[in-house]
């Protein structure tokens, strides 16, 4: 159907029937994804939640003014022994200062003093009641995980929801465990509008479907609320509406700091147009941008200081994310060109099914990655000159493609921040250009792969299976790359799409004099001299 939308001209009867077969494919993906989400949210008090998810989304920000991000294991454990006592003395958790796994006596304790009678009491009744949705064979392995990690930004906006939904009311929790579910529809319905409705549902096939996150939109607590902002950045940015684009990448940036990286590629277009004075309309576009969106990181930077610990919680959590970065490197189910090289680095012989066998070939990958790393410094250095040596040849929206490879360049990420690939089907949507057709198409051969592959999830620790698709996701983003910097050096390459392609229309008018017709009306001819007028067309 991709090679059918791209390749041909379709009356409006086809066009039709192709937007009918797109949508019932969505719709299908959907049923498929979330059908069974959607019947136990009738017939269970909290729906079908995803209570891993929930435990630390959920209780991190409902308790961020107390809990610190190196404290929350310790004091989860302590709520424990003041309540239903589910973790015993063997028990195994991670230090979240420095992500080793070692016994609940080898951590430091919890601040207790932070809390008062009334909220301690609160927390305690929380963390038993969020136990109880934990299945009993996950109770031990989330003491193993990596903590709360969103920045203070989102805690402070998140903690006032959840502080106002409290678990009791079990009908209100279940609406907000499912929010996530509604901020994506609210993503793909203004793709529809923007785009067009067939772009939308492949990006929804996508979405639904997507091997990092399948099944995962119901039931957590505002971990996606950083896609629709996504999502309205690209479409801002689309139409050249850089303020409105600013604010809203400001705002996802702000959930989940990932986006940030995304920018970087307008960052480098933006040096690479400064240099020419010549391109001065341009720079200022993206000037602007990069001041509003400047603007808005600092206001949300604010707001993330009005918690109870004030501006040191943002000093914590750099701290703490610097440590859970580089964790990321070496454990297997991660995204990102540095766990590539870590991964086919290590032989991973050892087998694993959890986050606590797996720990010691984490350290070994990190361990066989030192030797390697210079491999990751060599392609990055190289990314970057490349990028700017094809400047010229990216168009206004390849940039935001450029964007995906330098993430996956300098970051590692958990593979649900790639659901965010799904704003390629608007950057290169099937109805402006071909060329998209190896985007959509690679995107979508991905997560087929994946759901034959990786049937019970992404989030395993095969070794041999990660690296076979980590070496798909580094060819999606060398043809993304490719795809990105491949176009014809034209006239105003340095200019927003529209104003580009009207100077490019402009220069082959004036260099065709006699083939300035445009429309089919124009191409045929009309009235009596149509077949006179109509001999010469296109």
């Amino acid at each position: 159907m991709l090679l059918w939308k791209a390749f041909t001209r379709r009356p409006a009867r086809a066009r039709a029937v192709a937007r009918t077969a797109f949508v019932l494919l969505a719709l299908a993906s959907f049923a498929l994804a979330y059908g069974g989400a959607l019947r136990e949210a009738v017939t269970k008090p909290y729906g079908k939640t995803d209570a891993w998810g929930v435990f630390h989304y959920y209780l991190g920000a409902k308790y961020f003014s107390e809990l610190d991000y190196t404290s929350f294991y310790a004091c989860v454990l302590a709520a424990d022994l003041d309540g239903a006592r589910v973790w015993d003395a063997r028990a195994k958790v991670r230090d979240l200062s420095t992500y080793a796994i070692v016994g609940r006596d080898d951590i430091a304790p919890c601040p207790r003093d932070r809390f008062s009678p009334p909220r301690w009491s609160a927390f305690v009744k929380d963390v038993t009641a969020l136990q109880s949705m934990l299945p009993e064979s996950e109770r031990a392995a989330v003491l193993t995980d990596k903590g709360f990690n969103p920045p203070p930004s989102w805690s402070v906006l998140a903690g006032w929801v959840a502080n106002h939904v409290p678990l009791d009311h079990a009908r209100a929790a279940k609406a907000m465990f499912n929010v996530d579910l509604a901020f994506t529809l609210i993503a793909l319905i203004a793709l529809a509008v923007a785009v067009d409705i067939e772009t939308a549902s492949v990006a929804a096939i996508f979405v639904f479907l997507y091997f990092g996150s399948v099944g995962r939109l119901t039931g957590n607590f505002l971990q996606y609320a950083w896609f629709p902002a996504l999502t309205g950045a690209v479409l801002a940015w689309r139409s050249d509406r850089y303020r409105q684009s600013a604010f809203w990448w400001a705002l996802a940036t702000l959930a989940q700091t990932f986006p940030l990286a995304l920018t970087s590629a307008i960052g480098l277009r933006y040096l690479w147009l400064w240099k020419d004075s010549r391109r001065g309309d341009a720079v200022g576009h993206y000037g602007r941008f990069i001041a509003h969106y400047a603007t808005w990181l600092v206001a949300g930077i604010a707001v993330g200081c009005l918690s109870g610990r004030g501006p040191r919680a943002w000093w914590e959590w750099a701290q703490k994310i610097t440590v859970h970065g580089a964790y990321l490197v070496g454990e297997v189910f991660d995204i990102g060109l540095r766990n590539l090289i870590a991964t086919a680095a290590s032989s991973g012989t050892n087998s694993a099914h959890s986050y606590l066998e797996d720990y010691p070939n984490v350290m070994g990958r990190l361990a066989a990655f030192k030797s390697y790393e210079w491999i990751w410094y060599l392609v990055a250095i190289g990314a970057l000159v490349g990028v700017l040596a094809r400047m010229k040849h990216v168009t206004h929206r390849g940039v935001l493609g450029l964007g995906f490879v330098m993430m996956y360049v300098l970051l590692d990420l958990a593979p649900y921040y790639y659901a965010s690939l799904a704003v390629l089907f608007a950057v290169f949507p099937l109805n402006e250009g071909r060329k998209g057709l190896v985007i959509h198409g690679g995107l979508l051969l991905l997560n087929a792969y994946h759901a034959v592959r990786m049937s019970t999830g992404y989030v395993t620790f095969d070794w041999g299976e990660h690296l076979v698709s980590e070496m798909m996701i580094a060819g999606l983003m060398l043809a993304l790359l490719v795809m990105a910097t491949r176009g014809r050096s034209v006239e105003g390459s340095g200019m927003p799409d529209g104003v580009a392609k009207e100077a490019r229309t402009q220069s082959s008018a004036e260099r065709r004099p006699g083939r300035q017709r445009t429309g089919r009306r124009a191409r045929r001819g009309t009235g009596p001299d149509r077949r006179r007028t109509g001999a010469g067309g296109p």
